[in-house]
């Protein structure tokens, strides 16, 4: 049996929506209008191996596999593209599985008909399909794209850049001026500069401007960094970003420490060894974090006293963005020193982003679990009664016995009040004056105290959970609030803290997160029965009970109602029993 699907040509990266056409030779996909189906390659699917791009229809309520969309056939309407041209519009914009899977929704929107080469007419559908918008670029870098030509003779380095760029890699190379004043690339072989070729022309940027600002850079012992990636024939391309500030201020004849400075001098300051402060720099780069603001978070760094270091670790697992890049967000934001509060459902990341921002910053964290019970005395602290042996006699004597909060504020730490919508609202007025201008406490029994400088806050919480309280409008605007959205993959997730898994495992236990997700967005489910992190759980005991017994037991046995609970036991046997 063959079958075929046709996309109707939209400007994808202009809209959201496209429609498709699916059928069967057999007429027999049985799909109704209103229907939601899953558009999904496989690369392990028995229809691969005829058509490397070929994507299957999926029925996703128990009647799985329906169709797969073949190459182009068949009298259709000429607007139509092939699957090889919808695959390549596809690839890029979605979420791929850990083996290069990836799926996308349809819905059925009407009934039609098509008619093949030999005159025959069968039964289809038209479907529409919500195409993810590409990620817009961010980056507010100053960037330059230059052509580079000279010589194999003049410029002995050439060669070896033409070579690596042909070999698919790129190569970092540097720039500086020669005697007649023009800019030139090379690279360094120990203590010798290659010289690499010579800048012919700018294709963006302005050529002018940046001979002024490798001029004034070489005047403070410094070259810019650029990165060769294109070859044509004898002549490669270079590319080159610049934090615009720090740009404008080279040009303005200011001294700018490197990146690579504010490192060494980090590093002799103790805060931590080279391959912490690689580790965090590899790291930002890796999040789309620009250079200017991986500069601002190593120039915060500070040396904090020995009893509180153990509270700056690097976690386990380092934050994986799932969607919107809140690491990027979060850098900007505590740059600026101001209080976050990460709004999300359970195991969607929001504890492990800000254990891995206390870790980014080397800043210790101190993290309180807040529930309906908790006090003043529990957030602040209170006098106790401590007894010593002064003189060979024992001597009681009343101190304060500092709690967290207090602590954090004196060391410059990050506070993390867990879950503080669970507290009793009356309570939460303690943190008004510390996260406002005036950075203040007054703690009875202890006196004023002023807060760090590198002191800030950041709060979690879940909204409309069982037992939490509105926060009240001054509370709020005290804070900067990042909403977590629920995650449409965890493949990502489960691959970077799950590591041995199997991959066949984490793409089942992906399926049966998104088809859960799905009956939540539609209101048959309740949020309660998303829960990220139980899955990791799942996959921790699946070799000695099977990825269904496991799943079961740490997914669908966590939730308390029994008509969700049968719910989500039928999806986890429809989709891996």
């Amino acid at each position: 049996m063959r079958e075929s699907i046709y996309f109707k040509k939209r400007e994808l990266n202009m809209s959201k929506e496209v429609k498709v056409t699916g059928f069967s030779i057999t007429g027999n996909m049985g799909l109704i209008v209103g229907q939601e189906v899953v558009l999904a390659f496989d690369p392990n699917d028995e229809a691969v191996k005829h058509d490397d791009k070929a994507i299957v229809i999926i029925e996703p309520h128990g009647r799985g596999r329906v169709g797969v969309i073949g190459k182009k056939e068949g009298s259709v309407n000429e607007d139509c593209i092939n699957n090889v041209e919808l695959y390549d519009t596809l690839e890029p914009l979605v979420k791929k599985d850990t083996d290069g899977g990836f799926s996308i929704k349809a819905t059925v929107f009407e009934e039609t008909t098509v008619i093949f080469s030999n005159g025959k007419e069968h039964p289809a559908v038209n479907l529409t399909v919500e195409i993810p918008v590409p990620e817009k670029k961010t980056s507010n870098m100053k960037e330059f794209v230059l052509n580079v030509r000279g010589s194999v003779r003049e410029f002995k380095g050439k060669t070896e850049v033409l070579k690596e760029i042909q070999s698919g890699n790129k190569f970092p190379l540097q720039l500086k001026k020669n005697s007649d004043g023009k800019l030139i690339t090379f690279f360094k072989d120990g203590e010798d500069e290659i010289l690499s070729g010579s800048i012919s022309k700018a294709i963006t940027g302005e050529l002018e401007q940046l001979e002024n600002y490798t001029e004034k850079l070489e005047g403070n012992g410094q070259y810019p960094t650029v990165e060769a990636f294109e070859a044509s024939g004898n002549s490669y391309k270079i590319q080159a970003e610049f934090d615009p500030k720090d740009f404008e201020a080279i040009l303005a004849g200011k001294s700018i420490k490197t990146l690579a400075e504010i490192k060494e001098e980090k590093l002799r300051e103790g805060i931590a060894d080279q391959s912490t402060f690689d580790q965090i720099e590899a790291y930002l780069k890796d999040n789309k974090v620009g250079e200017g603001l991986i500069k601002e978070v190593f120039e915060s760094m500070i040396l904090y006293p020995e009893k509180v270091r153990h509270r700056i670790r690097k976690p386990e697992t380092l934050y994986v963005n799932m969607g919107e890049n809140m690491v990027r967000k979060a850098i900007v934001y505590m740059n600026k020193g101001k209080h976050l509060n990460f709004i999300g459902d359970k195991g969607i990341g929001k504890n492990v982003l800000i254990e891995t921002l206390s870790w980014v910053y080397q800043r210790p964290l101190y993290s309180a679990g807040y529930h309906s019970q908790i006090d003043k005395m529990d957030i602040l602290g209170g006098k106790t009664f401590e007894t010593d042996v002064e003189d060979g006699k024992s001597v009681t004597k009343m101190v304060f016995e500092k709690e967290l909060l207090v602590e954090a504020m004196e060391v410059g730490g990050i506070m993390n009040p867990d879950e503080i919508n669970a507290a009793d609202p009356s309570v939460l007025f303690i943190y008004h004056p510390v996260t406002d201008d005036r950075r203040e406490l007054e703690v009875p029994g202890l006196g004023l105290i002023k807060a760090h400088e590198k002191f800030n806050v950041i709060t979690t919480m879940n909204e409309d959970y069982v037992g939490t309280n509105e926060l009240n409008e001054a509370f709020k605007r005290r804070f900067t609030h990042f909403r977590f959205p629920a995650a449409e993959s965890i493949a990502d997730l489960l691959t970077s803290t799950r590591p041995d898994a199997n991959p066949s495992d984490i793409r089942l236990c992906d399926k049966v997160y998104g088809a859960i997700l799905n009956l939540v967005k539609s209101g048959q489910l309740t949020n309660d029965c998303i829960s990220v992190s139980n899955y990791r759980e799942a996959l921790d005991v699946v070799d000695d009970l099977g990825l269904e017994e496991a799943l079961v037991d740490n997914i669908a046995n966590q939730i308390g109602d029994e008509s969700y609970r049968n719910t989500i036991v039928t999806i986890i046997d429809d989709m891996v029993g």
